[in-house]
């Protein structure tokens, strides 16, 4: 996007101090304004620019640093609730034993818990890449 930079001399309202004042505007008129509507007083235009201003890119790595912590909310979620999950089943009433743990079931159990804790690994990689994306990306 190209636009104008232009410097002023302005004296400000509530001091009266004298400064060079710096603003980047379509036109000059734009300009005044926004130096009249900081509290300034504007003189003369004391030189004009143009430049070019690049609109702001998102930083490398957010997303995955974002997708990262998802997977490891996820993750303890289905850690949490496989350690909930129940285990047991009833064996009637005649065998006298009440309830016992069933293997498959148990095994059921470990199975939605390791799924978990491999989300959770998941989301720490994405995580720990979007940081270091992040701090490789150049800063203007």
């Amino acid at each position: 996007m190209r636009r104008n930079q232009y410097w002023f001399a302005c004296v400000n309202r509530d001091t009266g101090a004298e400064s060079t004042e710096t603003v980047v505007a379509e036109t000059k008129d734009a300009a005044m304004e926004t130096l009249s509507n900081r509290g300034f007083i504007v003189g003369k235009v004391l030189n004009e620019m143009e430049v070019t201003i690049r609109e702001a890119k998102r930083p490398r790595g957010a997303g995955e640093s974002v997708i990262g912590l998802l997977l490891i909310a996820l993750g303890v979620g289905v850690v949490i609730f496989a350690f909930l999950m129940d285990t047991s089943v009833e064996t009637g009433r005649d065998a006298g034993f009440g309830r016992v743990h069933n293997i498959g079931l148990m095994n059921r159990q470990l199975m939605v818990a390791m799924i978990g804790c491999a989300t959770v690994l998941g989301g720490l990689m994405y995580r720990t890449t979007g940081a270091i994306l992040n701090s490789l990306s150049i800063k203007p």
